[in-house]
């Protein structure tokens, strides 16, 4: 995605190139307002992010459990290349211990875009449900997270509509 917002996705497939010739890739987008979204693929290139390659915008209650291969100072468990400025933010948003070398350009930065380890990745629905989005689905309003009780995702949090 290029444009525009995101929210209330996710993502499973590989995005990039092992010759690390992709630019500001992300799981989710490349460049947007991305809310309530999950990457399961493995990233690589430039400036890439488990959700966002390069954002100036928000990314909120999002998480990613891919391998993150890049530069390591522009590249994150979250986002690749982030330039965080007065018209945007992170909050709560997570990724998976060793896949990446930080949340944002290979940093880690506590509520914002932080690591969780294997056995406390599931429990982020209990994080990023905090004071939980509700949205009208099928005529009724739902919480936008919702548990994996089919294991349709090994047990990680899934979206309303899944």
């Amino acid at each position: 995605v290029r444009g525009g917002d995101v929210s209330y996705c996710y993502n499973a497939g590989q995005v990039g190139t092992s010759e690390m010739t992709s630019y500001f890739v992300g799981g989710i987008a490349q460049s947007r307002n991305i809310s309530n979204c999950y990457n399961l693929g493995n990233i690589e290139g430039n400036s890439i992010g488990g959700i966002v390659g390069t954002t100036q915008t928000n990314t909120v209650n999002c998480y990613n459990r891919g391998i993150i291969k890049g530069n390591a100072s522009s590249s994150g468990g979250i986002i690749g290349n982030c330039n965080l400025d007065n018209n945007s933010s992170l909050e709560g948003n997570y990724y998976l211990e060793g896949t990446a070398q930080g949340g944002a350009s290979g940093e880690d930065l506590p509520g914002q875009a932080e690591p969780l380890p294997e056995s406390e990745m599931p429990s982020v629905m209990e994080v990023i449900s905090t004071g939980v989005e509700q949205v009208e689905w099928n005529g009724e309003m739902v919480d936008v997270w919702k548990e994996d009780t089919e294991n349709i995702n090994n047990g990680y949090p899934i979206l309303f509509w899944q």
